[in-house]
């Protein structure tokens, strides 16, 4: 559609909340009867019009009609419209009357048809949205306002005061960290050098100070203006702020607003090029998140510059009316839940952000509305607080500060290992796809979360997690890579490469592109982790095998590989392999294709072979080799009389007397597959998860080996 500037020859009016035009006025008169709330027909024509009309009305202050014209420009589905197209203006209605639509009906169209544009609702039926007051007052031009400032300064007050979820009794202790501090920022110094903050240390569980962390994007000021060796001891004397970059500026600005005198932002608060300092400070993201009184993000990441976001509010607020007897309703725009208004947010496709939004316990993010998150829910500007729907980061949230809430999600598993290794696969699936400068931070941009699991599960994250598998659950190993166009390119090429030089082929983290999970109803896993010796510590836990027990460095036999001699990450496994696969079809098309389908077979109960297809998702392309032989499929996990899945897997050599494979890929075989359940001792007449009895009893027949 063509520009709808108002006219040059006038001039528009103060833009007011709630003010409407003559035409709009008298479609809702503030004094007599609006007759489509008595009238039964299904649909009450408002008026005919112009684009054009629409425009002049909301250049000069009618809310509603600036509303109409935000729809009409960006309208997707119907004709394409100018300035005089010619429109029609109408109500919808419920039967009960409490929810209308306002629809416009393209006139010069050869169909005419009605396409909704807003919603109508009386205010005191809809508990969502945040209540304003009728009369018109000017309207906040940007989301750091005096008025939007007040707005998060009782969202903090009512979150601290009466939220039980959100005080600080259940954070983690930090145990022998006790004496570990951090540094903070102190916004409210002042010396004879004008510094107005200076660097002070904070120790953890023992100073009772509130503080605020920041989320935001780097950029290239953030850079000059770190803490390093070199002025890490003048910034405790005080910090020039006249080269920082706007968003620590307007991070002050909050802080002092909302009556917080200390700021934690991890350019100013960790050493950047002291590797000691850096990994002690990240080994304490979660608490430093957790114990800040409020995480402030600047949601808008690129596209502004700091915190500020300029907005038209006129199309952000609703227009609230009230009718001759006093009740109020609203023109509601796409009924959005405040979620909505961050799901996309640029600062959330960083990687970093992740954790930081999970583990703090408030969030105010700074998009074109301010939207608040805490462990009770989200509100914004414009909705009042409330439980999100299927929200991953939300229930992820929840569920780390109150692991019994998690009891309400039977569908993840009838455990406490099996749910939260579902939600740990869930939040892997949400941080895979989320960017990282450097690719060797996946590890630690997870470290927090990783952290919180490990308390909750009462397991020590530095003997039971490694490169982002949990030692309690081998399902984690069934990860399959999630396609997109970066398949066979050359950045996905140099990708791969840097990738392969931090993590093992069985890691999901050496994935190039996100990475999804088989969801397992009751299941029986097929494979365990091995101990690398044959009898265990004594003081080992006798549920699990720890890193020490399986882990290893595994430098493969030159003659059999190609491998330089490299010393790989090798994990220590215990299985039954399908015993034959059909791998020249895998050959032909692994190269180009990253789904394949291959035949693959196990002896039947009459010593006949059973054939099975399965289906195969490569984590890569299989380079041209003749010595491909080696191909197998290792089943991992089987579903209840659904289907076996498992991880392609490449012969490579032999370490310390163990056949060593590398991982290619995850397949899954369908059907009915009664020949491969009595080959893999599968018995599902038991209703308890995990390894059946005789599947117990053979895993210590079945020789170990090693996946690299």
């Amino acid at each position: 559609m063509e520009s709808c500037e108002s006219p040059t020859s006038q001039t528009a009016t103060a833009r007011l909340l709630h003010h409407l035009c003559d035409a709009c006025r008298a479609n809702f008169p503030p004094h007599g009867e609006w007759p489509f709330i008595t009238d039964s027909s299904p649909y009450y024509l408002l008026r005919r019009c112009t684009v054009r009309d629409i425009s002049i009305a909301a250049a000069f202050g009618c809310h509603l009609c600036t509303k109409l014209l935000d729809r009409l420009r960006n309208f997707c589905g119907g004709p394409q419209t100018t300035m005089e197209t010619r429109i029609k203006l109408g109500l919808i209605g419920h039967q009960s009357r409490n929810h209308l639509k306002l629809c416009v009906t393209f006139i010069q169209s050869t169909r005419e048809k009605r396409f909704p544009l807003l919603h109508l609702e009386r205010l005191d039926h809809l508990e969502s949205r945040s209540s304003l007051d009728v009369r018109s007052f000017p309207s906040p031009d940007s989301n750091m306002c005096s008025s939007s400032l007040d707005r998060a300064k009782e969202w903090l007050s009512l979150c601290r005061h009466t939220h039980q979820h959100c005080r600080p009794g259940k954070l983690m202790t930090l145990g022998s960290r006790r004496s570990k501090s951090i540094r903070l920022i102190n916004i409210r110094y002042q010396d004879r050098h004008n510094y107005t903050c200076r660097l002070v240390n904070h120790f953890l569980d023992v100073d009772d100070v509130d503080y605020m962390t920041l989320s935001y994007r780097w950029t290239t000021h953030v850079h000059k203006t770190r803490l390093t060796q070199k002025n890490h001891t003048l910034y405790y004397n005080g910090i020039p702020t006249n080269t920082w970059p706007q968003v620590y500026h307007d991070a002050v600005t909050v802080a002092r607003h909302l009556g917080i005198q200390y700021l934690w932002i991890d350019a100013l608060c960790i050493i950047q090029d002291d590797t000691k300092d850096w990994n002690e400070q990240a080994a304490l993201m979660n608490f430093i998140y957790e114990r800040g009184v409020l995480n402030i993000a600047a949601a808008m990441g690129e596209k502004a510059d700091g915190l500020r976001a300029y907005r038209d509010s006129l199309v952000v607020f609703d227009c609230v009316l009230s009718d001759p007897s006093g009740e109020s309703w609203g023109f509601l725009g796409y009924n959005a839940e405040a979620p909505d208004l961050t799901r996309e947010a640029p600062l959330y496709k960083r990687g970093w952000t992740f954790q930081e939004r999970v583990l703090s316990t408030r969030t105010l993010n700074f998009g074109i509305q301010l939207v608040w998150e805490c462990f009770e829910g989200t509100a914004s500007e414009t909705i009042r607080l409330r439980v999100p729907d299927q929200d991953t980061p939300f229930r992820l949230k929840k569920a780390l500060r109150d692991p019994a809430s998690f009891a309400n999600f039977p569908e993840m598993g009838s455990t406490t290992i099996q749910r939260f290794s579902a939600l740990w696969q869930s939040a892997v699936k949400t941080f895979s796809v989320m960017s990282l400068t450097e690719p060797s931070d996946r590890m630690p941009a997870l470290q927090g979360i990783t952290n919180r699991f490990g308390h909750i599960l009462n397991l020590d994250p530095a003997q039971y997690h490694v490169a982002g598998i949990w030692l309690v659950d081998c399902r984690q190993l069934a990860w399959k890579r999630v396609y997109t166009k970066k398949w066979l390119t050359s950045m996905d090429d140099d990708l791969a490469r840097e990738l392969s030089k931090h993590y093992p082929s069985w890691s999901w983290a050496i994935s190039t592109e996100g990475v999804s999970f088989f969801t397992v109803d009751i299941e029986t896993q097929l494979v365990e982790f091995g101990a690398n010796t044959t009898h265990r510590p004594r003081a080992a836990d006798p549920r699990f095998i720890t890193a020490d027990e399986c882990i290893s460095k595994v430098v493969l036999d030159s003659a059999s590989s190609s491998s330089d001699m490299l010393a790989y990450t090798g994990i220590t496994l215990r299985g039954k392999f399908i015993p034959w696969l059909d791998f020249r079809k895998i050959l032909r098309y692994g190269q180009s294709e990253h789904r394949i389908e291959a035949m693959c077979s196990v002896p039947s109960y009459s010593n006949e072979e059973r054939l099975y297809k399965a289906s195969i998702w490569l984590d890569r392309p299989i380079p041209n080799c003749k010595r491909r032989s080696g191909l197998r499929l290792l089943p991992i996990c089987g579903r209840r009389s659904y289907s076996v899945v498992g991880i392609l897997v490449a012969f490579c050599g032999f370490n310390g007397g163990l056949a060593v494979y590398r991982r290619l890929g995850q397949f899954e075989v369908l059907g009915d597959y009664s020949a491969l359940e009595r080959y893999l001792h599968l018995d599902f007449s038991s209703t308890e998860p995990g390894p059946s009895p005789n599947l117990r009893r053979n895993f210590d027949e079945w020789p170990p080996f090693k996946l690299i």
